[in-house]
C-alpha cells in the first residue's frame, strides 16, 4: 500500500516537523501573553478597597447544565489568579504540548507504516511482532487498504502505552533512523510529568520515577513544579528531538529521495 501523497518521505516528516513547531511556539505565544494578565488580575482583586472576607459571587456551570453560582473573596480570587499565573497555566500548556507531540511522533510512526506495511510484522526489537490479526477487524475491513489503515492505529496506539525503552525500540525498527535512546530520555520525563499532573496532582510516585529514570525530579511524595523555566525547557527539549528525527529522515532518504 503507498501513501496517498506525491510527496517524499522527507518531505513528509519535514512537513509534520514545521507544523509541530509552530504548534508549540503557538503555546508558548499564548502562555507569555496569559500569564502578565493573570498576574495583573491578581493585583486588583488584591488591592480592592473591600473586605476581603467579604464573598464575590461568580456565575459557574451548575451541575444540571443551568448557570450556578461559586463564592470567592478577593483574597482567594487573588491568589487563585496567581498560582495560575506563575504554575498552573504552564502545567495544563505542558498536557497540550505533550499530546501534540504524541499526536507527530504517531505521525511519524505511520508515514513509515503506511509507505511500508510489511513493517507492521516488526516487533520493538526489529524481529516478528508476535501480534495476530483480529478476525473481526479483517471482516470489518473493506478491502487490504482498510485492514492495513485499522491495523497501523491500532499498533500505533498500543504502542504509546509501552514502557520507554519499548517505545524508542519500536520507533527506530519501524522509521529506521537509528535514533539514540538518549535522545528520548528528557521526553520520557516529560510524559511522565504530564502523567503526574492528570493523573497525580504532580506528586512523584514509583511510576514516575520509573518512566523518568535518571532524569527524575524529586523523590517519592515530592511536589513537582511545573514553572515558565520548565515548561520552556520541554518545548525546547520537543523541538530538539523533532529536530534530530527530521535530520536523520533527511540523511537516509534526502530531500529527493523516496
Amino acid at each position: 500500500m503507498a501513501t496517498k501523497s506525491n510527496r517524499t518521505t522527507y518531505e513528509e516528516i519535514y512537513r509534520r516537523h514545521i507544523r509541530l513547531f509552530r504548534e508549540l511556539n503557538d503555546l508558548h505565544i499564548f502562555a507569555t501573553r496569559t500569564s502578565p494578565l493573570l498576574k495583573a488580575a491578581a493585583d486588583e482583586h488584591k488591592g480592592e478597597f473591600i473586605d476581603p472576607d467579604e464573598d464575590i459571587e461568580l456565575s459557574v456551570p451548575g451541575k444540571h447544565g443551568r448557570p450556578g453560582i461559586a463564592r470567592r473573596n478577593s483574597t482567594e480570587l487573588s491568589a487563585l489568579l496567581k498560582r495560575f499565573a506563575n504554575e498552573e497555566l504552564y502545567a495544563n500548556l505542558l498536557v497540550t504540548a505533550v499530546s501534540r507531540f504524541e499526536f507527530y511522533l504517531a505521525d511519524v510512526l505511520g508515514e513509515f507504516l503506511r509507505r511500508d506495511p510489511e513493517k507492521l510484522l516488526r516487533g520493538p526489537k526489529g524481529g516478528d511482532s508476535g501480534r495476530p490479526v483480529p478476525l473481526q477487524m479483517v471482516v470489518d475491513a473493506d478491502d487490504l487498504e482498510d485492514l492495513y489503515e485499522s491495523l497501523i492505529e491500532q499498533r500505533i496506539q498500543s504502542i504509546f502505552y509501552a514502557e520507554p525503552k519499548e517505545y524508542c525500540a519500536y520507533f527506530n525498527a519501524i522509521s529506521e533512523l537509528e535514533i539514540p535512546e538518549k535522545s528520548f530520555e528528557q521526553f520520557f520525563e516529560i510524559k511522565a510529568t504530564r502523567d503526574l499532573i492528570v493523573h497525580n496532582s504532580l506528586l512523584v510516585n514509583e511510576l514516575y520515577r520509573k518512566k523518568a529514570g535518571a532524569l527524575a525530579r524529586g523523590e517519592l511524595g515530592d511536589r513537582l513544579k511545573v514553572k515558565k523555566d520548565y515548561f520552556e525547557a520541554c518545548l525546547s527539549a520537543m523541538k530538539k528531538l523533532s529536530g534530530t528525527i527530521e535530520k536523520r529522515t533527511r540523511e537516509k532518504h534526502g530531500k529527493k529521495g523516496k
